[in-house]
This record gives C-alpha cells, structure tokens and sequence, in this order.
C-alpha cells in the first residue's frame, strides 16, 4: 500500500498510509519536509524515505492486508459506539478488547479520549461528547470544523509516544469515560487499570483488530 498509494487528510496533508494518517505521521519528502497535497510532485514523492513505525509489521505480516484491516476497523467501529448510543449498559459489566470488566455508567455524556486515534473514533460516532482534543487545532485546520469542536480544549494524551496528561487533566475534564484504541498489552491495559482506579472513572480499551460485537442487549458476542 505505502510503495504505490498516498492517504490525503482533509487538510491536504499526505501520508504514505491511512495508519500513518490515524497516527499523524506525515509523509516527508527527502529533505525532511512534510508532504502537502499543494506541492504534489510525483518525483520528489518517489524519492522519500517511508515513515515507519511498529504498527507497520502488521501490514508486512500480512503482505499488506488493508481490506481485512478496514473490515475489523468497522467492526471495531460497531463495538464502541453501542457504548454512547445503547440504554442497555446502564450498571452493565462490560468486557473491553484487553479483556478487562468496566461499567460504564447509565449516560455517557462527556468522553475522554487518550490519544488522537481515539479522538478521531469518537468525533466520528458522537462528537458532542468529545470533552477535548489531544492537541490544539492549528488555524488551518480548523476552518473546516464548526467552532464549537475547533475550540474545543487540548488535553493532551495518555498513551503513546509523548504523552502529555496526567490524572489531575482527566479529572478536570469532568469525563463519563476513557476511551483509546489500538494496543491492548499488558503495558496499555496496567496504564488504564491504574488511571481508572486513580479517577474512579471507566477506561475502556478498542482495538481495530477486535473480532467482538456488542449487541443492542448489551452482551458481548465474539
């Protein structure tokens, strides 16, 4: 995918993959510039290094398995967002895809999201719920968002490389629930067992990959 196909943000930013995308990790060109989609020039593009992370082995792995990846991604999509729109979960264990039991309360009203891919998740199913960004829009960006998501505040992330929040941001947040998608290991699941029990607040864990479907009943099917 990334040797033959370039992802464009609504921004007009190029990335060599829509993983590299969710991520924001730009497409550069070999003098270490961003990639714009208004400087498009196919033959600086074919002589840049491709921006690679561990994410990536998934792709290789798989010799690069976009469409299955895409189809888990919306099964994913389906699983977080019974979560804000179904009345079963009131008081209702739930199993996340860490495997780890989280009550979400009876109305979900105000979500915090620990890192950008969580951010865009929830600004796709429920953005007035999204209490804030990981980071500030830049002006460009903003322009094509309402004012009242573009303004909304930075609260930086939990997880990840350079994470910037802590447990004192989430409680100011005033947040119904924590969610981030993407890793479930040991390292993800003890970081968001240890914020939950800090803040008392539900920390739920997605990841693209997951093959569970919550039902409008409430349960888990796998």
């Amino acid at each position: 995918m990334c040797r033959n196909t370039l992802s464009v943000g609504w921004d007009g930013r190029l990335y060599d993959c829509d993983f590299n995308q969710m991520l924001e990790l730009d497409a550069r060109y070999a003098d270490g510039r961003p990639a714009h989609i208004r400087d498009f020039d196919p033959a600086r593009l074919r002589n840049r290094s491709i921006v690679t992370a561990r994410h990536c082995f998934g792709c290789t792995a798989g010799a690069g398995s976009s469409v299955r990846r895409r189809d888990r991604l919306m099964r994913g999509l389906l699983f977080v967002s019974f979560i804000f729109a179904s009345p079963c979960f009131a008081q209702a264990a739930v199993i996340d895809a860490a495997g780890r039991e989280i009550r979400p309360p009876a109305k979900v009203e105000r979500v915090y999201a620990a890192g950008p891919p969580a951010s865009l998740l929830v600004f796709a199913i429920a953005p007035d719920k999204l209490t804030g960004w990981t980071r500030a829009m830049r002006p460009n960006e903003a322009q094509f968002f309402d004012d009242k998501y573009a303004q909304l505040p930075e609260l930086g992330r939990l997880t990840g490389r350079g994470n910037t929040a802590n447990v004192e941001v989430v409680l100011k947040a005033k947040t119904d629930l924590i969610v981030d998608i993407g890793s479930t290991g040991e390292t993800y699941a003890s970081l968001a067992n240890q914020v939950q029990e800090q803040t008392k607040i539900p920390y739920a864990l997605f990841t693209a990959g997951s093959k569970r479907l919550l039902l409008p009943s409430g349960r888990l099917e796998g």
